[in-house]
């Protein structure tokens, strides 16, 4: 995975390279131009979001909230990319209990369309758990039914929906 940076410089070389290869090879030129296109079009829609998936998965969120923040045009990514792009930004509001940017978050991510089981059911536990926090207990009791919907064999998962079901029967 290359950084903001590493990728910009790339392009710039590249074209370059075409350029001044325009006047000894024009074939070569093209060559440089295209791959200097593709790394753009990679850039644009991919931006750094498999760094910071990455980055989530190994638990370290400084690292994945310093390249979610390289990431300056969010609408330019790909639908895929863009819901994960809210779920990150979610996950990291989660952990400075950042309650509106949770809600938020989650709920475009929802609204573009996570692909994965997981990460739906982890959106509307997060939902849920905001929803009870906030002491709004219906909203809280559809997104647990929810998280249930899209519930995987995930220990973890099911431990916390177990939680919040008690605690709303309290």
């Amino acid at each position: 995975m290359l950084t903001k940076r590493i990728r910009l410089i790339l392009i710039f070389v590249l074209f370059a390279g075409g350029t001044v290869a325009l006047f000894s090879d024009p074939y070569l030129a093209i060559v440089l131009w295209a791959v200097s296109l593709v790394l753009i079009l990679g850039h644009l829609r991919h931006g750094s979001m498999v760094g910071v998936l990455r980055a989530l998965g190994q638990g370290r969120s400084d690292k994945a909230e310093r390249l979610l923040a390289e990431i300056s045009r969010p609408d330019l990514l790909s639908r895929r990319y863009r819901a994960y792009y809210h779920f990150a930004r979610g996950l990291l509001a989660t952990q400075r209990k950042e309650h509106e940017t949770v809600k938020v978050a989650f709920n475009k991510a929802l609204e573009i369309g996570l692909k994965g089981r997981q990460e739906r059911a982890v959106s509307y536990l997060s939902l849920a758990r905001v929803a009870y926090t906030e002491k709004d207990r219906e909203n809280a009791k559809n997104y647990l039914e929810k998280t249930k919907e899209n519930q995987t064999k995930d220990l973890f998962l099911k431990r916390r929906i177990e939680e919040l079901e008690a605690a709303l029967k309290r």
